[in-house]
């Protein structure tokens, strides 16, 4: 859900800095410079205005975008090593049970790096 969120999130950014960038800047960059020089100035400064706000929009787009595939990373990950624990605690629970049912027969096993013994004992 998070990933979801966050690629929904991107989304809306991503249209919010294409109308900005249409709309606002790039009418302005492309307007002729008007010949007096104050007016050039704030033609230029009002570009750089709204440049500003439409890569304010860029960049947030693109923390979404990162945080969406770190979050999917994230969880991807978290299931791998959550399954492979939820597996060895479940084989060692099942070799301990094992183990008992052994005991409960009576077979007695011993092993040594040169040796094998196996036994069963019973009492009457």
């Amino acid at each position: 859900m998070g990933t979801g969120a966050l690629l929904v999130g991107a989304l809306m950014t991503q249209k919010a800095f294409q109308d900005v960038y249409n709309n606002e800047y790039v009418p302005i960059a492309i307007k002729e410079p008007p010949s007096d020089e104050e007016e050039a100035k704030r033609q230029k400064k009002e570009a750089a205005f709204h440049y500003n706000r439409a890569n304010q929009r860029y960049k947030l787009r693109q923390f979404f975008l990162f945080t969406a595939v770190g979050a999917w990373a994230y969880s991807l990950i978290d299931s791998y090593v959550g399954a492979n624990l939820y597996n060895a605690t479940t084989r060692a629970n099942r070799l301990i049970d094992d183990a008992k049912r052994i005991e409960k027969l009576g077979v007695q096993l011993e092993v040594t790096p040169t040796q094998f013994h196996l036994g069963v004992v019973k009492f009457f």
